[in-house]
This record gives structure tokens, C-alpha cells and sequence, in this order.
């Protein structure tokens, strides 16, 4: 088992990686929205793009946790998606109601943040001189 070379703890690496994830989906929204207020889109694509926005930013946390913690990719990735589900869960009831497509987007953020876990303990180092 590989030790974490930060001075971290796996606890505040999965809250770190979390807020990661919701400011990338935050950060991603904001681009969306100035994407959707200059050009001409139909607003049956809005709920599209932003579950795009959700999954990237879940990617992302995902992606930085894994690389922190430099093993179990999958785990870690669905830690941080889960956290991640659960504060969009818990600000969404105060929203609105609660729909059958929050199913939907909940698998979508576990995918995203389990895929960047993946994709984040599986990239390699640099190598410095």
C-alpha cells in the first residue's frame, strides 16, 4: 500500500478533491452560461449541458483526488462522487423538489467522478532532473 507523500489526510483530501469537483461544476456553468447568451440554443439543451457541467467538474475532483492519494482510482473516484452528490443534494432541496432526473444525474456524477479517479492514478509522473 503506497503511503500519501502530502501533508494531507485521506479525510481532507476527499473534502479538498470535493470542492474541487464543485467549483470545476461551478467554474463549467458559468462558461455554459455565457456559451448559451451569445449564441442561439434551443432551452430543451439547457438541462443538457448542465449535466455536462456536473460530470466535468465531478471528473475533475475525482481526477485530483486520485492523484493525491496514488491508489484504488475507482474508490477514490466514487468517495469523491459521492460527496459531491450529497452537498448537490442537499442545496438542491432547498431549490426545489426533488425529480426522478436527479436519478439520472446522480449515476452521471458517480460515473464522472469514478472515471477521473481512473484516469488520475493511472497517469504517470513527470520525471524531474
Amino acid at each position: 500500500m503506497k503511503r500519501m507523500n502530502h501533508s494531507f489526510s485521506l479525510a481532507q483530501t476527499y473534502l479538498l478533491a470535493t470542492g474541487v469537483a464543485a467549483a470545476g461544476s461551478m467554474l463549467m456553468l458559468c462558461l455554459i452560461s455565457l456559451f448559451l447568451a451569445a449564441a442561439d440554443i434551443p432551452s430543451g439543451a439547457v438541462p443538457t449541458l448542465s449535466l455536462v457541467s456536473i460530470v466535468t467538474g465531478a471528473f475533475l475532483g475525482g481526477f485530483f483526488a486520485a492523484r493525491r492519494v496514488e491508489e484504488r482510482g475507482l474508490l477514490t473516484g466514487l468517495i469523491v462522487g459521492a460527496a459531491l452528490l450529497v452537498l448537490f443534494l442537499a442545496i438542491g432541496l432547498f431549490v426545489g423538489p426533488v425529480t426522478p432526473a436527479l436519478l439520472t444525474k446522480g449515476i452521471a456524477i458517480l460515473l464522472g467522478a469514478s472515471l477521473g479517479g481512473v484516469f488520475g492514478v493511472n497517469r504517470r509522473r513527470r520525471i524531474r532532473h
